[in-house]
C-alpha cells in the first residue's frame, strides 16, 4: 500500500527559508535527514541507526514531515500484523542559499564548485598554490565552511532592540563569529582549512 501523489525524489533542494535553515540546524533532525536522502527507513530503523528513542526519532520525523523535507512513501504490513511506515527524504542533497534559475543549464552545485575552484586558483597571486590533484580536498574544505557560515547567517537571533546605524554591521559581524564558534564542526573544518593551507603556503614562503 503506497500513498497517494508522493512527491518525485529532486537531486537538489535549495533552502532559503530561514525557518527551515533553523529547523536543519538541529544535529538529531540533520542526522535524520541525511540517512532518509539515502533510502527508505520505518521510525524503527531510524532508531536503531542512531542508537535514539523511537519516540525521539519520530518527533522530529514529524518536524520534518510538516516543513516539506520528508514523505511517507509507503506501507508494509509484517507477519504479526503491524503496519510499518517507510519514509524518504524529498530530495537527495539540501544546499543553503540562493537557488539559481530554473532556466539555466548548469546545476547550481556544479556553479558553486567551479566559483570555488577560481578562487582558490587565484590564491596563488599570493603564493600560496595549490596543485590541481589537491583541487577536490580544498573545494570540499572551503564549500564546508561557507556552508557552515550561511547556517550560522542565518539563524542567528534577531536583534531585541535597535542598534546605532554606525555600528549594526560591525555587531552583527561579531556576533556571526560567536556563532560559529559555538558550532564544533565549523571549528574543525576552519582548524582543517588552516592546515591544508599552511601546507602549501609554507613550500613557497620559506617558512
Amino acid at each position: 500500500m503506497t500513498p497517494k501523489k508522493v512527491r518525485a525524489i529532486r537531486e537538489v533542494e535549495v533552502i532559503t527559508d530561514k525557518k527551515k535553515i533553523k529547523l536543519l540546524s538541529d544535529r538529531k533532525r540533520a542526522e535524520i535527514l541525511n540517512l532518509l536522502t539515502k533510502k527508505e527507513m520505518t521510525v524503527k530503523q531510524l532508531g536503531v541507526a542512531l542508537g535514539r528513542n523511537p519516540g525521539t526519532v519520530m518527533h522530529h520525523l514529524d518536524r520534518l514531515k510538516k516543513a516539506g523535507f520528508v514523505v511517507q512513501v509507503r506501507t508494509e504490513r509484517t507477519t504479526t500484523g503491524i503496519v510499518q511506515r517507510y519514509y524518504r527524504a524529498t530530495a537527495r542533497e539540501y544546499k543553503f542559499g540562493v537557488e539559481e534559475p530554473a532556466r539555466t543549464a548548469t546545476p547550481p552545485d556544479r556553479v558553486e564548485k567551479v566559483e570555488l575552484e577560481e578562487v582558490i586558483r587565484g590564491l596563488s597571486a599570493y603564493g600560496l598554490t595549490i596543485p590541481e590533484d589537491r583541487m577536490f580536498d580544498a573545494v570540499a574544505l572551503l564549500e564546508g565552511i561557507i556552508q557552515k557560515e550561511k547556517i550560522a547567517k542565518a539563524t542567528m537571533p534577531p536583534a531585541r532592540h535597535r542598534v546605532p546605524p554606525g555600528v549594526k554591521n560591525s555587531s552583527e559581524k561579531v556576533m556571526h563569529m560567536f556563532m560559529l564558534e559555538m558550532d564544533p564542526e565549523y571549528r574543525r573544518l576552519r582548524d582543517a582549512w588552516y592546515h591544508f593551507m599552511m601546507s602549501f603556503y609554507a613550500r613557497g614562503n620559506n617558512f
